[in-house]
């Protein structure tokens, strides 16, 4: 079995990370031998690269997906990688601006987290969907 696959990352994951930290230190070395501009501008891609996927991360965490809000950052996961990529300033400030949104839409889908697995499941539930465990009723607060 595959290391990656030992702590839980998806092979494309770890291309994305190998992939931003290679342009960062390729171009920390290009700086360090005076090669030019060129070389802070590869510091400055690959340092986008690993902070857009960790807003990819953070997107897939709170299921953003397309089609989820009218207007135009009506984009999915990917779309979020993409934007924070190729326009790091102005994509991290669009998805903090847009984050609020999709917690909430996330707490008022109607669904909760099993206290078993972890994973999302409806609110009324009696028996999770993942692991098969009986859910407890939820008591009424007064």
């Amino acid at each position: 079995m595959a290391v990656y696959k030992k702590v839980g990352l998806g092979l494309l994951k770890v291309i994305i990370i190998l992939g931003g930290v290679l342009l960062f230190t390729v171009g920390l070395f290009g700086w360090m031998a005076n090669f030019g501009i060129a070389s802070y501008y590869q510091m400055i891609l690959g340092f986008a690269v690993l902070v857009a996927e960790v807003i990819r991360e953070d997107a897939v965490k709170l299921g953003v997906h397309k089609g989820q809000f009218s207007g135009m950052m009506d984009i999915g996961s990917w779309g979020w990688f993409v934007l924070c990529s190729v326009l790091p300033i102005p994509g991290i400030l669009f998805y903090l601006f847009q984050r609020p949104k999709y917690v909430s839409a996330e707490t008022a889908s109607g669904t909760v987290e099993c206290p078993f697995c972890k994973e999302p499941i409806k609110a009324g539930a009696i028996k999770c969907r993942w692991c098969g465990s009986e859910i407890p009723p939820v008591e009424a607060s007064v």
